[in-house]
């Protein structure tokens, strides 16, 4: 025991399931890819039914089999990992791009109706200023 006594402080993570097989730990990260996978699609799930316009979506049976088993499973789960990926982040950057467009846009509208409000005002002010010119051009020949 002596010469393994550098392993001790690794000891503890190699005990964290003692009742699972190394075949079992093996697959842990895979197990753990797939559920970040189906979180991404539930992401888009979600992204779907938010959206008031109904979304038309493809049936499963016009789209490309998966292959998930057999020698190419592997390839096939890297290949929609990648995309899932790619269309998470292209999503993302929609959501945050549609979020700052429609902040935009209420300024816009805040300022639009401000613009009307001044225009408002200053055919007001214009009109009160063709009266009162009005008036004191009609007391200036009353005086006369």
């Amino acid at each position: 025991m002596p010469y393994f006594s550098f392993l001790s402080p690794i000891s503890p993570i190699l005990q964290l399931n003692p009742n699972v097989n190394p075949f079992q730990r093996s697959f842990v990260g895979e197990i753990r890819r797939i559920e970040e996978m189906a979180r991404r699609v539930r992401f888009f799930a979600t992204q779907i039914e938010r959206e008031p316009d109904p979304i038309p979506i493809r049936p499963l049976y016009d789209s490309a089999p998966l292959i998930a088993v057999g020698p190419r499973a592997a390839q096939t789960i890297d290949d929609l990992d990648v995309t899932l990926n790619e269309h998470e982040s292209r999503l993302l950057e929609m959501n945050s791009a549609y979020e700052v467009l429609s902040e935009r846009l209420a300024e816009l509208i805040e300022a639009r109706h401000v613009l009307r409000e001044t225009a408002v005002f200053f055919r007001r002010v214009r009109v009160l200023c063709d009266c009162c010119a009005a008036f004191s051009k009609q007391l200036s020949y009353s005086r006369i």
